[in-house]
């Protein structure tokens, strides 16, 4: 079945991804944070980190700590987002200017999920320009300390019915990167990108989830305590068909949700599955 939680039980993507729809539904303001730090160390991005660049990340992953880099408190944030590009890596900009043996990097990302609050930065950008325009490589993902100099969290963008999920605007200032920080393989950073996407779509599917459970359980709370005409709403069809109607396709989302994140534990993309996940 793919990664394990250390305990016995789920799988770890689908236990990952049951405990934000449940965050969701039951304190209304989920962070993204607790979840993004927990499951940073077991993310199969780092199945793709290169070892032989540095030692300082490694391939190896252990439940509850990435040898050789960091303890399990790691909280890390996805850079790929930027104006113009959402999360299609294949139409950034951001590029990687050759200087030395690494290079340096100014631009903007929006959308970034807990960068308020993570230790590092997955950061994609173009380090070739002509394969990335030909759609065949040329983007490299880099490892990036927050608390770069260079490195500012210039907004929080408030988001409804995420209170706790601090989304960052982020503007990098000619950061210097070095070969040690490349995460996965030189120009092939959209591979990389591809391994993280699907992760994020899963929780957003399950938070969506649990805020509408959250809905229909209070609305049906109310129907069973409001009356009308000597009776509760809730006996009167016309109140509860409407409630089914909207708890059937909420029931659908669960399910994919669901599928989406059992096919993760399986190594699979699951590129198409966590998409329609997201957009149900």
């Amino acid at each position: 079945m793919g990664e394990r939680n250390c305990r016995e039980g789920l799988p770890v993507r689908l236990r990952e991804r049951t405990v934000s729809r449940e965050l969701a539904r039951n304190i209304f303001s989920f962070t993204m944070r607790s979840v993004s730090a927990s499951s940073a160390t077991t993310s199969r991005q780092w199945l793709k980190a290169s070892s032989r660049n540095s030692n300082s990340v490694s391939a190896s992953l252990d439940c509850g700590e990435l040898r050789g880099f960091a303890p399990y408190t790691c909280s890390i944030c996805f850079g790929l987002s930027k104006p113009g590009a959402g999360s299609d890596a294949s139409m950034i900009k951001t590029r990687a200017a050759a200087d030395g043996d690494g290079g340096r990097i100014s631009s903007r990302k929006l959308w970034t999920s807990n960068s308020p609050h993570a230790d590092d930065c997955i950061v994609f950008a173009v380090t070739d320009t002509e394969a990335a325009a030909a759609h065949q490589g040329g983007i490299s993902a880099f490892l990036v300390a927050t608390d770069a100099p260079d490195f500012v969290v210039e907004s929080v963008v408030k988001l409804f019915g995420h209170a706790g999920g601090d989304e960052g605007a982020l503007v990098l200032d000619n950061i210097h990167v070095e070969r040690a920080q490349l995460v996965g393989k030189l120009q092939q950073g959209f591979s990389t990108a591809l391994l993280g996407v699907p992760l994020g779509r899963v929780y957003n599917a399950a938070h969506a989830v649990g805020l509408g459970r959250l809905s229909i359980g209070r609305a049906l709370t109310y129907v069973q305590q409001r009356e009308a005409l000597g009776h509760p709403v809730a006996e009167y069809q016309v109140i509860t068909f409407p409630q089914a109607g909207s708890a059937m396709p909420l029931h659908a989302a669960d399910l994919m949700g669901l599928n989406a994140a059992s096919l993760l534990d399986r190594g699979e993309r699951v590129i198409k599955e966590s998409s329609m996940a997201k957009c149900y």
